[in-house]
């Protein structure tokens, strides 16, 4: 019984960790209107964390980047 009860939450841990590493998520809705205005034709739907938190940085950072410059930054994001 007592093997039954770790390998049921041993498994259920891991199921949990990966759900959590792959989760999606989305941008804020100043970021998505930005970004998609300056790539119309780009998807923002079903980002990763990782994405989502590139993206709203780059956004929202502070930072003058050129047009050019912030649409190379935002296609690197999103290939990652």
């Amino acid at each position: 019984m007592k093997r039954i009860l770790i390998a049921t939450v041993l498994s259920l841990a891991a199921a949990g960790s990966v759900s959590a590493m792959t989760s999606t998520t989305t941008l804020s809705n100043a970021a998505a209107v930005q970004a998609n205005h300056i790539l119309p034709s780009a998807s923002f739907d079903n980002l990763t964390a990782d994405q989502a938190a590139r993206i709203e940085g780059l956004l929202t950072g502070g930072k003058d980047f050129l047009d050019s410059e912030l649409r190379q930054r935002l296609n690197t994001a999103l290939a990652s």
